[in-house]
């Protein structure tokens, strides 16, 4: 699931209209790892990233069964991730300079 950093039409989407900080996709909406992709980079339109990755909904995991039902499983994130120019992005969504302050950062959101 992605979060919308800066308001945009998604013109793949139906020219469905996006305000920041609303989900992405929207309910009942798909969109396919190319398109999350081309939207949290600086390969769209905009030449800035729209989109934000906050987290996957629950996976299924083949295997993952227990009294007749699968157990859903959270994916995993990685955060900060790395951006152009020695910046990395943070799991809220700003963007830090350097590695070791990247780290620090991302460990003080998950403490607080």
């Amino acid at each position: 699931m992605y979060r919308v950093l800066k308001d945009f039409t998604d013109l793949l989407g139906n020219g469905r209209v996006y305000r920041e900080g609303d989900p992405f996709p929207a309910e009942g909406a798909e969109v396919s790892e190319a398109r999350a992709d081309e939207l949290s980079g600086y390969q769209n339109r905009h030449r800035e990233p729209l989109i934000v990755f906050v987290g996957e909904r629950p996976a299924m995991q083949k295997g993952d069964e227990q009294d007749g039902e699968k157990q859903e499983v959270e994916a995993p994130t990685e955060f900060p991730k790395p951006l152009p120019g020695g910046y990395y992005e943070l799991s809220d969504g700003n963007k830090v300079q350097g590695k070791a302050a990247a780290e620090q950062a991302e460990k003080d959101l998950m403490l607080s």
